[in-house]
């Protein structure tokens, strides 16, 4: 329903003309900042793709085409962002250009709408709201509530408890996880967009190692472990701490940083030194980089926690669906209803078209294609998603540019 404030606020505030130079300014239409330290930069939205690794993708699908399709769905979902955008350039216009600067962040849309809408569709708008609203903190209370269960509550504590204790116990973890979200919301001194932004990038501290998992073999649950727990305390760190009164040490990583921006032709990210203004183009690697060499380092030097269980995950990752008789056959459990004596059967529309995939082959590719065990067309559906993304990515930003073009 966001595109829903448009055609009232291109009739209520006299076409899109109310949104052209000079009712708006001309910097409002850039589609990245400039600036090296503070704004949107490609870099910035470049680093933005590292945290969606972390949970993007979904986590169920009949098969591989499946989980490619429900992401693209989310992709498709950007659309979303040129309304917001939109009714952003709109609240300019209608607070009376630089005016707008004093409507905090988090009341413009609720402002545009009760301007905006006539009495009935803003009563839908907030029950659309709310609805959008409850959608996400369900399925964040039952991810949690799976998580904790599953890989704490049961292993640990409970192993040989009933399934009503076991749905008991998921309920009151579910209670846990919204209590847990008001105790950190009431606590922000932020408004909800800075918040957002502060928290955005928070999905890397445990992206990276998992992205690191399926590429790399050797990542042991220690190093993955290790490797999270720098990241989440630089991530803090980051975000918490005031530039000007930071460590010595904090100072000089953030300059070498900005030197090596600077060496590969990329100057301007240590302009906000001066002002204690660092940009996520600069604080990401410095956590990100962190987390990386702990996560190597540890996994060198610290065996596999359960040799069995690691060789079962990769098995899983190996087998293509329809060919659930080779995990048989290796003695791996397919799944859990085979507890109960059922044996899962995969209809044969729901098999791969693609029998290996590229990510989980990528530092082992040369090796592969060398002894003849592939060959780059075993990876066409990956290499056919991967230039077509980039397609659509370009084809999106080319499309945004030439409608600021076409406003003013």
């Amino acid at each position: 329903l966001s595109f829903m404030l448009i055609p009232f606020a291109i009739w209520k505030l006299g076409g899109l003309s109310a949104i052209s130079p000079p009712h708006v300014p001309v910097s409002h239409f850039d589609l990245l900042s400039r600036k090296g330290y503070s704004g949107m930069t490609l870099l910035w939205l470049v680093m933005g793709s590292i945290p969606s690794i972390g949970g993007v993708a979904p986590s169920a699908a009949v098969n591989e085409v499946a989980a490619r399709t429900g992401t693209l769905g989310l992709i498709v979902k950007r659309f979303c962002t040129i309304g917001w955008a939109a009714i952003g350039l709109f609240a300019v216009a209608a607070f009376g250009g630089a005016a707008v600067s004093n409507v905090p962040p988090d009341e413009i849309f609720p402002r545009m709408s009760a301007l905006l809408l006539p009495s009935g569709l803003r009563g839908l708008m907030v029950a659309s709201v709310l609805a959008a609203v409850m959608s996400t903190v369900a399925a964040s209370m039952i991810g949690f509530a799976g998580n904790v269960l599953n890989n704490f509550y049961r292993p640990f504590v409970r192993p040989k408890a009933s399934n009503r204790e076991y749905l008991m116990a998921a309920r009151v973890f579910a209670a846990v996880n919204i209590l847990l979200g008001w105790l950190v919301l009431s606590h922000v001194k932020q408004n909800i967009v800075g918040f957002f932004l502060a928290t955005l990038f928070l999905g890397a501290v445990w992206g990276l190692p998992m992205l690191l998992c399926f590429i790399w073999r050797g990542v042991t649950a220690y190093g993955a472990v290790a490797g999270a727990t720098v990241m989440a305390i630089l991530f803090v760190h980051n975000n918490l701490q005031d530039f000007k009164n930071t460590p010595a040490y904090y100072r000089s990583s953030v300059r070498y940083v900005t030197r090596g921006y600077a060496a590969i032709g990329w100057p301007g990210f240590g302009d906000g030194l001066a002002i204690g203004e660092v940009g996520i183009e600069v604080k990401q690697p410095l956590y990100l980089g962190a987390g990386l060499l702990a996560t190597v380092i540890v996994s060198l030097l610290t065996p596999q926690h359960n040799r069995k269980s690691v060789r079962e995950f990769y098995a899983r990752l190996d087998t293509p669906v329809g060919d659930e008789q080779m995990l048989r056959d290796a003695g791996i459990q397919v799944d859990l209803i085979e507890n109960i004596g059922g044996v899962v059967a995969v209809d044969k529309a729901h098999v791969d078209v693609q029998r290996r995939l590229l990510v989980l082959d990528l530092l082992y590719l040369p090796k592969l294609i060398a002894s003849r065990q592939v060959s780059l067309r075993d990876y066409w559906l990956d290499i056919v998603g991967v230039v077509g993304s980039i397609l659509f990515i370009a084809l999106f930003l080319l499309a945004i540019y030439g409608l600021t073009r076409l406003i003013i």
